[in-house]
């Protein structure tokens, strides 16, 4: 079930891909194609204003990707979407869509992601069926410059009090990761620092060679 499996990659240490067409130059599927070959096996479409049949084309080919890679395809922010490439599940911020309507929606074995910025959101994160939280901005972060950042506080409280499968993100970086990984933190979603890293195969190797590193029992 793709659900246990996402939770799974996430209590293990994984780096979570999130395309972001900003900072790709070669295009989304191009980055995502270094991702998977690098070895990440969650890939996050994002794509902020993009027309929809834009969104739709290269998520057909993101599904054929992923799928041939044995990779999760998490689709942001977009139910319609989700269900028209068969995706494996959608990540929903706090104005979105709540966890309860989406479900209804995507069914019960679709993957849920769920962003949250606080303790309290933390808290209410347990009371859905979201299979994990994003949790951030932990620094600040051009992707979205006017989320107030959350800092290392909250990522560490998520880590050791709040029984969910989470990935911290904002601002991460390979000079800052150990930071977070201090935390408590297992897994992580490196978005500028990667896409924009001149040989990305090998900055994906060093970061998934710390990750496993720091979550060895």
């Amino acid at each position: 079930m793709m659900r246990s499996k996402i939770k799974e990659l996430l209590k293990k240490g994984a780096l979570y891909g999130i395309t972001d067409a900003h900072y790709s130059p070669q295009g989304n599927v191009a980055a995502v194609c270094q991702m998977l070959q690098s070895g990440i096996r969650i890939i996050q479409y994002r794509a902020k204003n993009f027309a929809p049949d834009t969104m739709l084309e290269e998520l057909r080919e993101l599904r054929r990707l992923t799928k041939q890679a044995g990779a999760l395809l998490i689709v942001n922010d977009h139910p319609d979407l989700c269900l028209q490439v068969q995706a494996d599940g959608i990540h929903v911020g706090q104005d979105d869509l709540p966890v309860a309507e989406v479900r209804k929606l995507l069914g019960e074995g679709i993957i849920i992601g769920l962003s949250t910025h606080n303790r309290e959101q933390g808290q209410q994160a347990l009371q859905t069926s979201a299979d994990y939280v994003g949790v951030g901005p932990v620094f600040p972060t051009a992707t979205k410059p006017h989320e107030p950042v959350v800092g290392l506080e909250f990522a560490g409280y998520v880590a050791r009090k709040l029984d969910i499968a989470h990935v911290a993100i904002g601002g991460i970086n390979e000079k800052n990761l150990p930071q977070v990984l201090e935390q408590g933190i297992k897994s992580v979603c490196m978005v500028g620092d990667l896409l924009q890293s001149p040989d990305m195969p090998a900055k994906i190797q060093r970061v998934q060679n710390l990750l496993l590193e720091r979550c060895q029992p």
